[in-house]
């Protein structure tokens, strides 16, 4: 997910950043590049730090499991207001390459 759709979502529903409680978002294959999606994206999102925010690792349905994940977190009275969604892209996955550390 976008830093600007964040950001608009949290206009166009009224919120701000401080009645978040939580940031989480799915992505297919993390690497070394973004080490949590949700928590970097909420920071540049410019969210509080207080904000919390996980980052769900799934081949394929990451951001609706976070979804999924934010609408438990809300009906069991966890939290208020969860943003999440997704930023998976299987096609632009990183390209993990076994043993090449070795040559």
């Amino acid at each position: 997910m976008s830093v600007s759709v964040m950001k608009e979502a949290l206009i166009r529903s009224h919120v701000e950043g401080e009645e978040v409680d939580e940031v989480t978002f799915g992505i297919a294959k993390q690497s070394s590049d973004i080490s949590s999606l949700a928590r970097i994206a909420a920071i540049k999102a410019e969210l509080p730090v207080t904000v919390p925010g996980y980052t769900v690792h799934r081949q394929s349905g990451s951001g609706l499991q976070s979804i999924n994940n934010a609408v438990r977190q809300i009906m069991c009275g966890l939290a208020d207001v969860v943003l999440a969604g997704g930023g998976e892209s299987m096609c632009t996955a990183p390209y993990y390459f076994r043993n090449a550390r070795y040559g």
